[in-house]
């Protein structure tokens, strides 16, 4: 059981190192791995097509979210500016990339005492993060430490209790 009165008194969240060289590629070049090259001939070799591919009409719809979505990257990503279809989206490759941007942050929790601390901790520690199949990975860091970690970090949001 918790201590009474007890609570969280700063949050900071800050980008990671995977988040940082992710960005920065993602600046220059886009998202990598969400498209694949269309055959140009699509008649040869249908045995090895996945039965998926079929479905272009959820693909088309798929493609011009994305799209949309990521029009600010390189044209040679953003398909519906593009006069032919040259390449398709691969929605496994999405979902991946979108659970892979779980890691570009970290967030670090100060309490009010060690005891609220580790009552934190020990409740949400391995919890599913909403419905994304990835589990908390709570760490505790000394205070001593603090600073150490967040050094020359970028911080994203901030937040104190009055």
């Amino acid at each position: 059981e918790g201590e009474s009165g007890g609570g969280v008194t700063h949050v900071g969240i800050y980008v990671s190192d995977f988040g940082k060289e992710r960005m920065a590629s993602e600046e220059r070049f886009g998202p990598k791995g969400l498209w694949s090259k269309d055959k140009s001939n699509d008649d040869e070799d249908d045995s090895e097509s996945d039965p998926e591919d079929d479905d272009d009409e959820d693909d088309d719809s798929t493609q011009d979210l994305v799209s949309s979505h990521y029009s600010h990257f390189p044209a040679e990503h953003n398909t519906s500016t593009s006069t032919s279809n040259s390449s398709t989206l691969r929605p496994e490759k999405l979902r991946d990339y979108e659970a892979s941007k779980l890691r570009y942050y970290f967030a670090i929790a100060t309490f009010s005492s060690p005891a609220t601390a580790t009552h934190i901790y020990s409740q949400l520690d391995g919890l599913e993060f909403e419905h994304s199949s990835s589990k908390l990975d709570l760490r505790c860091i000394p205070t001593e430490a603090h600073a150490e970690v967040v050094e020359g970090r970028t911080v994203r949001e901030e937040c104190r209790s009055p």
